[in-house]
């Protein structure tokens, strides 16, 4: 397949931006093999090129879509710089800032945990 690997290039799911057009944001492979808890799919910012997440974020405001987990930019700027292949662009223009998600939760990572009573301090 076609496109970058900037989270993880020693497996085969690429981002692709014509099959996210084509299919509505699920063209983000490599983002979401590498952080498949992520209910985003992939790290852009804006609905655009992501209209599924769009659809879910809407659905969470009316209160039919609910305990969202999401990865922290940190974590995912850390995964990108020791596993990706450097294509990653910088952005710190995200609509989903600050993504924090539910305690009690048994899939939460230990260091997800850590960076949520970190930012409580």
């Amino acid at each position: 397949m076609f496109g970058n690997r900037p989270y993880d290039k020693n497996i085969s799911p690429v981002e692709n931006l014509p099959v996210a057009i084509a299919a509505l944001g699920e063209g983000w492979h490599n983002y979401h093999h590498v952080f498949p808890w992520d209910y985003k799919t992939g790290e852009l910012g804006s609905y655009m090129f992501n209209v599924t997440t769009g659809f879910i974020d809407a659905f969470a405001k009316l209160g039919w879509a609910y305990e969202r987990k999401s990865v922290s930019p940190d974590i995912i700027e850390r995964r990108a710089a020791k596993y990706g292949d450097g294509t990653r662009f910088l952005s710190d223009d995200c609509a989903h800032q600050d993504p924090v998600w539910g305690f009690g939760d048994s899939d939460i990572a230990k260091e997800d945990l850590d960076e949520i009573l970190r930012r409580q301090e």
